[in-house]
């Protein structure tokens, strides 16, 4: 009997050491969660290094922001995602997603009505809020006499079938409807028309389905809640860090072949034109599409730190690729309100990129510059 007490007091104590010891690993990994949500993320190229910002009074609050601003995101009906609320010096944020634009006078009613639309770059992910390329071109505007009222609906990491339903759900909601409409894209449509995620789908397809997937075939009875723990998502975390950083060591492959990758352009992303121009004409504004540059196509000359870029993604983004290809493809391009600006900075022999494709307020300003130009002789 004694020995049979023995047993169970040991069991007892063997199941309250094991019970503390997991739940001291569980606070553990909850406080190492908490402390990491606070960190910014690490991108592939840290921006904040670029010699563009050195000098800058605004560049250390600007970096500061940035990491929360642009890390910070939210879950949005039809378009899966947008920018989280923030209100910066820098950087703001509103309740809807949109970016902040200087030089805007959207107080007034008569203003000349601009909406602009994109991906990070014209989010502006390199710059503060007055070197936006929508703040840059109200400027332009203004200067010229003819105030406007100037909306950046840029997000991160949107192609422009995503734009082009946010077009729609604006037009539905907004009372003050647009004058002209710029659609500002380039790289994200080339990843998708490269294969880099399903045909004519977002950026990301993939790891979003999975999750959606996976919360929706949760079994009941089941102890998949456990997954849910902290101690769990700290080891899940590693695993896709270790795994995220295995894939960007593989070399580079060639995804599609060259009809492929034409035909998705041709439906994914022109097939948008043909879309936007019968809702111009439903509600009277014009409409234009930009194809931006990036640092592996058109004649810049690149600068030594431009060119460490390039080396640095050469294993995972092959510049002598079908990037190039695409590009070399769109150049030739000649279709009505399509204009192909990737060559804009082909005579500027200074540092413009910050990374493989974001610049920071000079390129914007080159940027904003030619598409005005650009406007002014459309009569816009």
């Amino acid at each position: 009997m004694n020995r049979a007490v023995s047993l169970l007091v040991k069991l007892g104590f063997s199941f309250a050491f094991t019970t503390v010891l997991l739940a001291v690993i569980e606070v553990g990994a909850f406080f190492t969660r908490r402390a990491a949500s606070h960190l910014p993320k690490q991108p592939d190229f840290v921006i904040s290094a670029s010699s563009i910002y050195k000098g800058q009074t605004w560049a250390e609050k600007f970096f500061e922001e940035s990491n929360i601003a642009f890390n910070s995101e939210r879950y949005w009906p039809f378009v899966v995602w947008k920018m989280a609320p923030f209100h910066g010096e820098t950087i703001a944020i509103d309740e809807n997603g949109v970016r902040r634009t200087l030089q805007s006078h959207c107080d007034d009613p008569s203003a000349y009505t601009i909406w602009i639309f994109g991906g990070s770059t014209m989010l502006g992910q390199g710059a503060p809020d007055w070197f936006t390329i929508p703040s840059l071109l109200a400027d332009f505007y203004q200067k010229a006499g003819r105030p406007a009222c100037v909306a950046n609906y840029g997000e991160l990491g949107w192609v422009n079938t995503k734009e082009t339903i946010e077009l729609i759900l604006k037009l539905k909601e907004e009372t003050r409807k647009p004058n002209l409409v710029i659609f500002y894209d380039g790289i994200n449509d080339t990843s998708i028309a490269l294969g880099g995620d399903p045909f004519d789908t977002h950026l990301n397809f993939d790891r979003i389905k999975q999750k959606f997937e996976k919360d929706t075939q949760r079994r009941p009875g089941s102890f998949q809640y456990l997954l849910e723990s902290n101690t769990a998502r700290v080891l899940i975390g590693i695993g896709e860090r270790m795994a995220e950083r295995r894939a960007a060591r593989q070399p580079y492959a060639e995804p599609l072949d060259e009809a492929s990758w034409k035909n998705r352009l041709e439906i994914s992303y022109f097939g948008n034109l043909g879309l936007v121009s019968l809702l111009a004409q439903k509600y009277g504004f014009a409409c234009l599409f930009f194809w931006q540059p990036i640092i592996y196509a058109g004649p810049k000359p690149l600068t030594t730190e431009e060119r460490r870029i390039v080396e640095r993604t050469h294993a995972y983004y092959n510049p002598n690729g079908n990037i190039v290809k695409v590009y070399d493809f769109i150049h030739d391009q000649t279709r009505p309100r399509f204009f192909d600006i990737a060559e804009v900075f082909s005579n500027v022999r200074e540092t413009l990129y910050v990374d493989p494709w974001h610049v920071g307020p000079r390129g914007n300003f080159l940027v904003a510059e030619r598409m005005y130009e650009i406007l002014r002789q459309q009569g816009l």
